[in-house]
């Protein structure tokens, strides 16, 4: 639980506004569907890596980590 508090307070005192932040469980894995707060756009990581993403109907997501 103690990693998880940190682990949001190092994403709210390091982002900037607009920046992507990734969505993640509270254990800190990756989670499949993944938003962009800023511009609303959403999609499914089917990769750890950010570079293998496909963008997809966000409904279309598989729920929890990757």
């Amino acid at each position: 639980v103690m990693i998880k508090y940190l682990l949001i307070l190092y994403f709210v005192l390091t982002a900037l506004i607009g920046e992507y932040v990734p969505q993640r469980d509270e254990n800190g894995v990756l989670l499949a569907k993944q938003c962009w707060g800023s511009t609303g756009t959403c999609w499914c990581q089917y990769t750890k890596e950010k570079k293998h993403f496909r963008i997809t109907e966000a409904r279309d997501c598989p729920n929890g980590p990757i």
